[in-house]
């Protein structure tokens, strides 16, 4: 399956053989496919933390993703939250 999606572009090599990495313009296709009344945030750089949502917005929020963040918010009000993923690659 990894072989078919490398050989169609859909990911790249990763740093290892057990793992991959994703080009940003599928990440987010795959983010609005899978948020449809699920909502998600995805974070992929410090200056991502400009555009964080209102609180509205988050707290209907269930999965949020820090990838290649050094620095996080101060809080994070999340009452629906579910799954919290960091990618600590770049600290």
């Amino acid at each position: 399956m990894v072989r078919h999606l490398k050989a169609s572009c859909l990911i790249l090599d990763g740093n290892t053989s057990m793992q991959f990495d994703i080009h940003d313009l599928i990440s987010d296709v795959a983010k609005s496919i899978t948020s449809k009344g699920n909502p998600v945030f995805v974070l992929r750089h410090e200056r991502d933390l400009n555009d964080w949502p209102d609180d509205e917005t988050m707290k209907e929020c269930n999965k949020i993703v820090f990838a290649g963040m050094s620095e996080l918010p101060d809080k994070l009000k999340c009452p629906k939250l579910t799954f919290l993923g960091m990618d600590t690659k770049n600290l």
